[in-house]
């Protein structure tokens, strides 16, 4: 008899004497009637039995835990060479430099592919405030395809396009015309 049909048995047997009162006894007297049967020795065998299984499995369970801490293990250097090939590949951090005497805000918008590249959102203070006035940020293998302005004064500066995008990561925002702003690359 295989160890289910066992353990099926031994739960039928359970539900029985559970449900005995209710039977007034005449449950317990087959039961006892064909225990006799069987034989006393089978029933402590196949208890026995139970119990070598039960100790199997917590030495399972035990094994489990650890190939579940080995993958642990492996993910994260998975996640280590994909981060190390990211690195490798990535291009230069976007460098914006205001050169203006008023701050600006606008947004450094990338080509996306699957929605992998987030759009970045910039406020620079003017070149009046020395060593701040830059916005950098990292972009992975993002390509720039747009970067606008909107000066403090409200102005809108002419912005940067490259399509499909570029590699470019160097750029300022210089004046153009009277009160006017320009966004462009810096060339070096």
């Amino acid at each position: 008899m295989t160890i289910h049909m066992k353990m099926i048995l031994l739960s039928v047997v359970m539900l029985l004497i559970g449900l005995e009162p209710a039977f007034s006894g005449k449950i317990l007297k087959k039961l006892n009637k064909e225990l006799k049967k069987m034989g006393l020795q089978k029933l402590v065998n196949f208890l026995a039995e139970i119990g070598t299984n039960a100790d199997e499995i917590d030495s399972n369970k035990a094994h489990i835990a650890n190939n579940t801490v080995d993958i642990g293990g492996v993910q994260n250097d998975m996640v280590d060479v994909q981060n190390d090939i990211v690195n490798l590949y990535r291009y230069p951090d976007v460098h914006l430099t205001n050169n203006l005497n008023f701050n600006v805000s606008g947004e450094v918008k990338y080509a996306s592919i699957l929605g992998a590249c987030k759009n970045d959102h910039y406020n620079v203070p003017s070149i009046l405030y020395d060593g701040i006035n830059v916005f950098t940020h990292k972009r992975g293998v993002c390509l720039i395809t747009h970067i606008t302005g909107t000066a403090v004064n409200g102005n809108v500066c002419a912005q940067y396009t490259a399509h499909p995008g570029t590699s470019y990561h160097k750029f300022a925002i210089i004046s153009k015309d009277i009160n006017g702003c320009q966004i462009t690359r810096v060339v070096n």
